[in-house]
């Protein structure tokens, strides 16, 4: 099974309070935290919920920037030294963000009411599109000031005071139309500090911040939890890119963090034994219909446990169902990953069949890390997941088959298999040696 497939854009649950804190009339959110299910401006916590990402960065210069480009492009004052100079600051801009060298914005996740959510969105989508007009005013006022289309003399003053009108009024617009809770940079490092946080808000936030705190108290005072870092950016380009061949946009990127080795493809990680257990009723409706699907066609097939594999900042979730054939020759697993949003990331099929001596192979519809493992036959193979087991079966035809001997035995092979899996990506690079975090 493979865990550590980058997601496609970046949990369903809160993170714990030790990601945030209520703080006077503030909230604090350290980088990568998930707040509940609380509207910060409005205090509403029932209803559709909408997962959204808060941003706070440094002060930029490039609004700044482009007004003095506007103005020195339309005096023709130096053009092309500025035209020169502000290209290349856009370009190291951009290759210092995909490096993630220099990541001193914070970003966390907050729940906001679905339909207020819309508004804003409408709200935005306006915005862009003047953005856009008052950019086509202002290309044609430039042609016709340089007579590339005849004009009235007059035409291009008029144009270019609309221009400058219109900016104004966008940042009227938009000071008006400002969140009501506003971001500002907290002492800590890495932290960022959300005031004017509705007074319901923050009442139902201190709630459940002392009631998942007295929670906390029953545990051990040195409780920690087995963390490790993945280096994404050092597995194979076609692990990374997985099935995203179809989006070409998306898969230049890929490549260009994967070149730039960016810090954005490196990911905290639980270990494996911070996995926990649930029940059919917590998972999700595609990996829910997946397991159905499955069942309805391999009746006799049992459900031998699902596992759900949080992830230490909150933004990902990856559940897992892991059924068993009847005489336990053969193991499926399904895994499914979602994000704060609901939305499916990636979703993973895979079998295993254990053979004589101590053989095993491994079909899966995601592509295979690399890795050197004598002892395991590795394949990807597409499809749907009954064409996926008629490859595998297929792949397993002329092999001597060992089926555990009981169910207890069956599980003490999958743990067996997930330790090696991990210590070999560790001594391969792809991830860093385990370390204990408190929690």
């Amino acid at each position: 099974m493979n865990p550590y497939t980058p997601p496609d854009t970046l949990v369903t649950e809160a993170t714990p309070p030790g990601y945030w804190h209520c703080i006077g009339g503030r909230v604090m959110a350290r980088d990568g935290a998930v707040l509940p299910k609380v509207d910060l401006e409005t205090g509403t916590s029932e209803g559709e919920m909408m997962a959204v990402a808060r941003h706070s960065k440094p002060p930029n210069q490039f609004l700044l920037l482009y007004f003095i480009f506007v103005i020195l492009f339309i005096f023709d004052f130096a053009i092309n030294i500025i035209a020169v100079i502000f290209g290349f600051y856009l370009l190291i801009r951009t290759l210092l963000y995909l490096q993630g060298k220099r990541i001193r914005s914070i970003t966390i996740m907050e729940f906001r009411e679905f339909s207020r959510h819309q508004a804003f969105l409408k709200h935005v989508r306006r915005r862009q599109s003047i953005y856009y007009l008052n950019f086509v005013i202002f290309i044609t006022g430039m042609m016709f000031r340089d007579e590339i289309i005849p004009s009235f003399p007059i035409l291009p003053l008029i144009l270019f005071s609309t221009f400058w009108v219109t900016m104004i009024i966008i940042c009227i617009w938009t000071w008006t139309k400002r969140p009501r809770s506003s971001t500002e940079s907290a002492p800590l490092r890495g932290w960022l500090r959300i005031r004017d946080v509705h007074p319901e808000a923050m009442r139902k936030l201190r709630e459940i911040e002392a009631a998942e705190q007295a929670a906390r108290a029953f545990l051990p005072p040195d409780h920690q939890r087995l963390v490790f870092t993945s280096y994404l950016h050092r597995l194979p380009l076609a692990v990374l890119i997985g099935n995203r061949k179809r989006n070409p946009i998306r898969t230049a990127k890929i490549i260009l963090l994967k070149l730039l080795r960016s810090a954005k493809l490196e990911r905290e990680s639980f270990h494996f034994d911070e996995t926990f257990e649930i029940t059919a009723a917590e998972i999700s409706p595609t990996l829910h219909t997946s397991v159905e699907a499955w069942r309805l066609g391999h009746p006799d097939w049992q459900l031998l446990k699902i596992e759900r594999h949080p992830s230490p900042a909150g933004d990902l979730t990856v559940d897992t169902a892991i059924l068993v054939s009847p005489q336990l020759e053969h193991i499926l697993y399904l895994s499914h990953a979602t994000s704060p949003q609901h939305t499916p990331l990636h979703s993973e099929c895979g079998f295993i069949t254990y053979l004589q001596p101590s053989h095993r192979i491994h079909t899966s519809s995601m592509p295979i890390i690399p890795i050197r493992r004598t002892e395991v036959d590795s394949a990807q193979a597409e499809g749907s997941h009954l064409q996926i087991f008629e490859t595998h079966l297929s792949r397993c035809a002329q092999h001597a088959l060992a089926p555990a001997a009981d169910l207890p035995s069956l599980l003490a092979h999958l743990h067996h298999e997930k330790a090696e899996t991990h210590t070999l990506l560790e001594a391969a690079g792809h991830q860093s040696p385990i370390r204990e975090v408190p929690f």
